[in-house]
C-alpha cells in the first residue's frame, strides 16, 4: 500500500465517521440557565421576538427586568421591568 492510497482510505474513513456524527441527534437543552445568589437571580429563557432574554430578580426589591440583545443598535435594551407580583399575577 503506499501514501496515496492509505491518504485516501483515511480522509474516507474520517468523512464517514463524521457524516454518521451528524445523523445522530443531539437532545437539545431542556431547562434555562439560572443563576441564584441571595439578592439576585438571573435566567435565560427564551422570547415572544424571538431570541433569548435575560430576566433578573431583585429579591430585595421584588422586581424583575427582561434584557434581550438588539442586532440594529448593537447592544443590551430593556424590555421591561416591573413588580414580580405584578408579572406573575393570574389573569381572569
Amino acid at each position: 500500500m503506499d501514501k496515496k492510497t492509505f491518504a485516501i482510505g483515511t480522509l474516507s474513513i474520517t468523512g464517514l465517521l463524521l457524516l454518521l456524527i451528524n445523523l445522530v441527534p443531539m437532545p437539545s437543552p431542556a431547562v434555562a440557565d439560572v443563576i441564584k445568589d441571595r439578592d439576585y437571580q438571573a435566567v435565560t429563557a427564551a422570547i415572544r421576538q424571538g431570541g433569548d432574554g435575560l430576566f433578573v430578580i431583585d429579591n430585595r426589591t421584588g422586581k424583575i427586568g427582561v434584557f434581550a440583545y438588539d442586532n440594529t443598535r448593537k447592544g443590551i435594551v430593556t424590555l421591561d421591568i416591573q413588580d414580580v407580583t405584578a408579572a406573575f399575577a393570574v389573569k381572569p
